[in-house]
């Protein structure tokens, strides 16, 4: 029996609708892979256009080598937005901003924010100056991430010119990363901003994509004066920065006192000037130390003063990190003299682990003794160093020697001391010049006392294996 044929009418309904359909199918991947290629020709439209801003400005090569993904954006309390260079006043930007990126739901995420003109753009040899880092943050939560630097706004000092304020948003590859000993900055210190080295961040912690960036550019108005009085409140020295970045602190983000201008660049001079870089240490400090004795007198950077004047322990302070722990020591070079240091040198008091600087709370290392500089050996230098060290480190191989001892005390090494506890850098300092006068037979007189009770042979064992050498 033949199967039974649809009318014609309802064949070319069948038909029209099969058609209808493939066609439907047909326009549907079309249209899918129409939208394919239009968002990668989007995608890498913006990738171009990031590459090319960025490019344009110099910010790559100056702090990138290759273009993030894509713009993040970046919203101020104050309205204004920042937009590839745009120019922006600093009492815009004076607030933390908003900023957004596109992120992993379960990403973690870096973010920086340098200026590379320190102290122009012509000449920019204090590049960069670190003003926000925050690690581990999830997805774009910002306020939930590790806050390393706090946020400051934009200081140019007066006349500098435009400078670049960068954003930089890397992406955590293995997740979250300890970033515990990476130092901790309030948004009313400078410590560690100047010549911030971002690079060296990124390769040390194992960064990895530049997902997003943005950047603008501004130049001094009348907020900046405000910002430098914030960044110098509570700290009793004018500075603290790196090595001959001094100066430009100044200018860069402290308030504009001339005094304190000059008084800064000092200390890379004078350190310099007295011979005790390269005699003491390789690098000036990177603030001065304020040094007070009990007699009214102050160290200044190689002034005069007396054995008389320097008897007792002085008060010492510097600008310390809440967060720090410090080591200090007071040493002479120019033992028995400094044209012939042979005992280089001599040890006059030694603290460990001080929190912030508190040096009662540290652990002494070496009691306090004052200038025993013998007659007729001319001017000795007494150099006073302050280390930081966000751990606390272990001296128990290190002897303790009482204000009694004298000739124990010889040979010490600073530069052996740094070495063995890893301390790289002198965060604070000062020094002072003395020379004989009649206190000194006081003193030495003391000393006697301690070496008739324990013999010479004694003490060397003791300091076997330590930072104190011998001949």
């Amino acid at each position: 029996m033949a199967p039974a044929r649809l009318p014609s009418a309802r064949r070319r309904t069948a038909t029209v609708a099969l058609v209808s359909l493939w066609l439907c199918l047909v326009l549907d991947d079309i249209s899918s892979a129409s939208g394919d290629a239009t968002t990668a020709t989007t995608s890498n439209n913006m990738t171009t256009e990031v590459q090319q801003v960025f490019a344009q400005h110099e910010v790559i090569p100056d702090v990138i080598d290759a273009a993030p993904k894509e713009f993040a954006k970046i919203t101020y309390p104050s309205g204004v937005t920042v937009s590839g260079g745009n120019e922006l006043r600093p009492t815009q930007v004076k607030d933390q901003p908003r900023v957004e990126w596109t992120a992993k739901p379960d990403g973690y995420y870096t973010l920086f924010m340098v200026d590379p003109d320190a102290p122009n753009r012509q000449e920019p040899k204090f590049r960069e100056i670190g003003h926000w880092l925050v690690g581990n943050i999830p997805g774009t939560q910002v306020e939930d991430g590790d806050h390393m630097y706090a946020f400051v706004g934009s200081g140019p000092p007066n006349g500098s010119g435009l400078h670049r304020y960068v954003f930089l948003v890397y992406e955590q590859p293995g997740g979250k990363i300890d970033f515990s000993k990476a130092p901790r900055v309030s948004n009313r210190s400078r410590n560690h901003r100047v010549n911030y080295r971002h690079r060296e961040f990124v390769k040390r912690y194992g960064l990895g994509e530049l997902v997003a960036g943005n950047f603008y550019q501004a130049q001094y108005d009348d907020y900046v004066p405000t910002l430098h009085a914030q960044l110098s409140s509570g700290t009793e020295m004018s500075t603290c920065v790196r090595g001959v970045a001094l100066l430009v602190v100044c200018l860069l983000l402290l308030e504009s006192r001339a005094s304190d201008i000059l008084n800064d660049a000092h200390v890379y001079r004078a350190f310099a000037s007295y011979e005790v870089v390269p005699d003491v240490i390789d690098e000036a400090p990177d603030c001065w130390a304020r040094v007070s004795f009990k007699s009214g007198r102050q160290a200044e950077g190689g002034n005069r003063l007396t054995p008389t004047q320097i008897r007792n322990p002085p008060v010492v302070s510097w600008n310390a990190n809440e967060r720090a722990l410090y080591t200090l020591i007071l040493t002479d070079p120019d033992v028995p003299s400094r044209d012939d240091p042979r005992y280089r040198e001599f040890i006059h008091w030694a603290v460990g682990n001080i929190p912030g600087n508190d040096i009662d709370r540290g652990e002494t290392l070496v009691e306090y003794l004052g200038a025993v500089t013998p007659r007729g050996t001319g001017l000795h230098r007494f150099v006073l160093l302050v280390f930081e060290h966000l751990q606390k480190l272990d001296f128990s191989a290190e002897p303790r020697i009482t204000a009694q001892c004298g000739t124990v005390r010889r040979y010490f090494s600073t530069r052996n001391f740094t070495r063995k506890y890893d301390l790289s850098g002198v965060y604070a300092g000062n020094f002072f010049q003395t020379q004989y006068d009649d206190y000194v037979n006081t003193l030495q007189a003391q000393l006697r006392e301690c070496e008739s009770e324990r013999s010479l042979n004694e003490l060397n064992g003791a300091r076997n294996g330590t930072v104190f050498g011998g001949p």
